[in-house]
């Protein structure tokens, strides 16, 4: 609704009055439905729009079709006897994967200095989660489109059971 304001020429405002609840997930695999949905979910927004909201949507989805790439070239390469481009794909693929820990760390590090070292040990393990499945949703809404007439859609019934 944000975005939809904002490109209207319309005004957001913000009050310290307002007062509202979150109830955070209790476990790993609640958290991960919630992200999973939200990526799913961003991409039937960005259809209906016709346009991204940000170009933050993108970046968990562009992430791990990278790191699959990656793994695919490598895969390939390998079966193909080409030990030098398999390293080659290897190499890119553990140095973002590198990246994305360090920045996980980073990150978990100023999260805990401000809130409180207790969360430290269980915010990178929390990031990947929300990344991943983000992600995953964001790439697998990429591929689904609704059934249409007598042409049911195979990944439906997968989607469905792992959203709710």
């Amino acid at each position: 609704m944000n975005a939809r304001l904002l490109s209207e020429g319309g005004t957001l405002w913000q009050s310290p009055r307002i007062t509202y609840w979150y109830r955070p997930r209790a476990t790993f695999s609640g958290l991960f439905r919630q992200y999973f949905q939200y990526g799913f979910w961003k991409v039937a927004v960005v259809r209906k729009h016709g346009r991204l909201a940000t170009w933050r949507n993108l970046v968990p989805g562009s992430c791990l079709l990278a790191e699959a790439i990656l793994l695919l070239c490598a895969a390939a390469a390998s079966l193909g006897g080409l030990v030098l481009w398999r390293d080659i794909f290897l190499a890119d693929w553990f140095a973002l994967a590198g990246l994305y820990f360090i920045a996980s760390l980073a990150s978990a590090f100023c999260v805990a200095k401000r809130e409180g070292w207790a969360f430290f040990p269980s915010l990178p393990i929390v990031f990947a989660v929300y990344h991943l499945s983000y992600a995953l949703g964001f790439v697998l809404a990429l591929l689904y489109r609704p059934a249409t007439g007598d042409h049911p859609n195979p990944i439906r019934k997968v989607l469905t059971a792992l959203t709710r």
